[in-house]
């Protein structure tokens, strides 16, 4: 995690003082942040009112007022004094001999930043009516009103495909009729070229509609997907052309990675294929999303499940791939990193510790990190929080240090089969929407922290497997899944069971359905009776769209719903097959019973795949009130220790943090446990017991405890 380093600054902040002052005391501030690692990459990036128009009004000259700099925010900075402060911000840089420093421009892909809640009935108003409350948004773009040939309605964002009717007075971009891409890219390499700026953040917006899972149709047209991502790629390339050492830096769409692909048409894995990508942010601002903005579908869980798919789309392409560290903000009025430090802990702890798992027993993980904003309006971040956050990212660094190997399920990315059904789009989901799923099972027990590609699926170890819409699997890959089960890996099968082949459903004596069985409303569903009484409940409402699953002698069905079983457990095998439902409405942001039915689903599919247990320990978390969840994640080391990652997260429809929560940590084989004195991991207590473990842990707190196997 420590071989990139990236912050980010509004230029707002540099007013109010002469460049010279101001830099030196952005640098007291942050140089040890910077120089946690010296042969790291570091970057500065820059908020400049936000819009492309900074970009797209540029035309040559270092005296223009930049378009975006309105009041009463910014002042009228020019691009010379833009060009000035990168210039002493470079210098500084090289005065503290700290090396490979970059300054990067932040771009968003809306067309206005202002919005006023009181007339237009549009923005953010927080959680009351203060001003103090609200997001702060006020800067007025113009350009893409004065161009309405841009195409915005194929995709829901700005098409780098469209043709552009070029000013009369353009000087910049010499081409007769260029796309949207080519004059957007002569338009940035000029700007950045005349300024200094070495590197671009495309955020919300730009590759996929921001903060939105679903779009008008659950599936976007193959034709369409390709158009989309040849766009970027040509974008990125005429960029290269022109300024070889440029760095392109991506950003998603902070929901769903599969979502982006199916509902929305961005292909990650092809265009960073390209080679013209150089790093990719998941924006795991979680706690923004679920302590704040009652957005609880892009909460903890969901950021994690993100970010591991994220990493296994990037792992055979150069891009690299960082995870975002938030602290507070300079437009909106959220503080996680001083109202919830425990939480902003978890979240280093656990998204630098996601894995990937590549063949042979070796794994990657995060190159880096994106640190959020480091003023929020004028305040710059405090000293003591500079301190707090690198305290905890290296001691997370120094952990990473020790090789440790994630315990629990791993997730496989199975590119071949979703490709596959990409492009042979139907009405139904049929298990494509694995991070949401997965999500939703590390909130009830199931400890996922790693991901590998199902192409090294043979050569890759790990306690159990996760895997999702299992689409042409040939003989190869299905003869290393029955390898799997035969030696004692438990596996999971999410998504539709008919995807399987027929050789794979022949050994599991798998029958399916001659046609698969449809309904377009959510279905009353039933639960087996020890499965029932493990949940509390025999009854189940979910949303349930299809069915293909037949019921035999050689599977014991588990739920029911739609005249027959949507989850079953094979009786000689360590296999489940779990046919998911779909996510609510096409567009559904936030976590609600109307997107994912009855949450004791989820409590069901965990209870029936974690009574396997994990490796020899067989470590399993068992909650004293499913309506009260904690994360639970862990890690082994060569050495026989164990560390223990628990999380009071959840808020909203799934759990509530603002409570203490409980719960059994069931072990096998543990000689002795000890906690880890860190100021910002502190459970209420821990208990022995004869089957292991009775921790509390206070509200809005993560935990981690060590363990040693005898």
């Amino acid at each position: 995690m420590n071989n990139e380093c990236w912050t980010e600054m509004d230029l707002y902040w540099f007013q109010g003082g002469e460049i010279d002052d101001k830099v030196k005391e952005l640098f007291d501030r942050l140089t040890p942040l910077w120089t946690r690692e010296p042969d790291a990459r570091k970057g500065l990036s820059l908020c400049v009112g936000w819009l492309y128009d900074s970009v797209l009004y540029w035309n040559g000259r270092l005296d223009d007022c930049v378009a975006t700099c309105q009041s009463p925010t910014y002042e009228p900075w020019t691009y010379y004094r833009i060009k000035e402060l990168i210039a002493a911000v470079k210098r500084e840089a090289s005065l503290r001999n700290i090396s490979q420093f970059n300054v990067g421009l932040i771009l968003l892909g809306g067309e206005t930043m202002t919005y006023n809640a009181e007339l237009t009935c549009e923005g953010w108003s927080g959680r009351t009516e203060e001003v103090k409350e609200r997001a702060h948004y006020n800067i007025e773009g113009k350009w893409f009103y004065e161009h309405p040939e841009i195409d915005r309605e194929r995709y829901g964002i700005f098409y780098f495909g469209s043709k552009v009717l070029v000013p009369t007075n353009e000087t910049v971009c010499k081409l007769e009729e260029p796309t949207f891409g080519e004059y957007f890219a002569d338009k940035l390499c000029d700007m950045c070229r005349n300024t200094g700026i070495d590197a671009v953040i495309l955020r919300d917006s730009v590759f996929t509609p921001a903060y939105s899972r679903g779009n008008r149709n659950r599936y976007m047209k193959p034709e369409d997907i390709q158009d989309l991502n040849t766009s970027f790629i040509d974008l990125f390339a005429r960029i290269k052309s022109q300024l070889p050492g440029f760095i392109i830096i991506g950003y998603d769409s902070g929901t769903s990675s599969m979502e982006e692909w199916r509902s929305h048409g961005f292909d990650l894995e092809q265009v960073a294929n390209s080679g013209y990508l150089d790093l990719w942010i998941t924006q795991t601002w979680a706690s923004a999303w679920q302590d704040y903005w009652p957005a609880h579908s892009m909460g903890y869980s969901f950021q994690l499940s993100n970010l591991l798919v994220n990493l296994a789309m990037l792992a055979n392409t150069p891009c690299k791939h960082m995870f975002l560290i938030e602290t507070f903000d300079a437009w909106e009025p959220w503080d996680s990193i001083h109202q919830y430090p425990s939480k902003v802990a978890w979240e280093i702890w656990a998204y630098s510790h996601a894995t990937l798992r590549l063949s042979g027993k070796r794994s990657a993980l995060s190159a880096g990190c994106y640190i959020s904003w480091m003023n929020r309006g004028h305040e710059m971040i405090p000293d003591d929080t500079i301190q707090y956050l690198c305290t905890t990212m290296n001691e997370s660094a120094a952990d990473l240090l020790r090789n440790p190997v994630p315990g629990g399920p791993c997730l496989v990315y199975h590119r071949k089969g979703l490709q596959h059904l990409m492009n042979q789009p139907e009405k139904y989901s049929r298990g494509e929407e694995m991070d949401d799923w997965v999500s939703m099972l590390q909130k009830y027990g199931i400890p996922v922290l790693s991901i590998t590609r199902s192409e090294w699926l043979d050569g890759v170890e790990a306690d159990a497997y996760i895997f999702p819409a299992p689409a042409c699997i040939d003989d190869t890959l299905g003869a290393v899944l029955l390898k799997k089960m035969n030696a004692g890996n438990p596996i999971l099968f999410t998504g539709q069971a008919g995807l399987l082949g027929e050789s794979l459903r022949e050994a599991l004596s798998l029958e399916i359905e001659e046609e698969i069985i449809t309904c377009d409303l959510p279905s009353a569903a039933t639960v087996e009776e020890s499965l029932g009484r493990m949940i509390g409940t025999y009854g189940l409402q979910i949303n349930q769209h299809q069915r293909s699953m037949k019921e035999n002698e050689s599977w014991v069905s588990l739920i029911k719903c739609l005249g027959g079983a949507v989850l079953a457990k094979h009786k000689d095998k360590p296999c489940l097959i779990w046919e998911t439902p779909e996510w609510g409405t096409p567009q559904e942001l936030h976590l609600t019973p109307k997107s994912i039915g009855s949450p004791q689903t989820y409590s069901a599919v965990s209870e029936s795949f974690g009574q396997f247990g994990w490796g020899a320990e067989e470590i399993k978390w068992v909650n004293d009130d499913w309506q009260r969840p904690i994360c639970f994640l862990y890690w082994r080391y060569e050495n026989k220790e164990i560390t223990i990652l628990l999380g009071n997260l959840e808020t909203g429809t799934t759990g509530n943090s603002q409570f203490a929560v409980k719960g059994t940590l069931n072990i096998k084989e543990i000689k002795e446990y000890s906690l880890y004195e860190k100021e910002y991991f502190n459970p209420g207590y821990v208990k022995p017991r004869d089957d292991g473990y009775y921790i509390a842990i206070a509200p809005h707190k993560a935990c981690t405890v060590g363990l040693l196997r005898s």
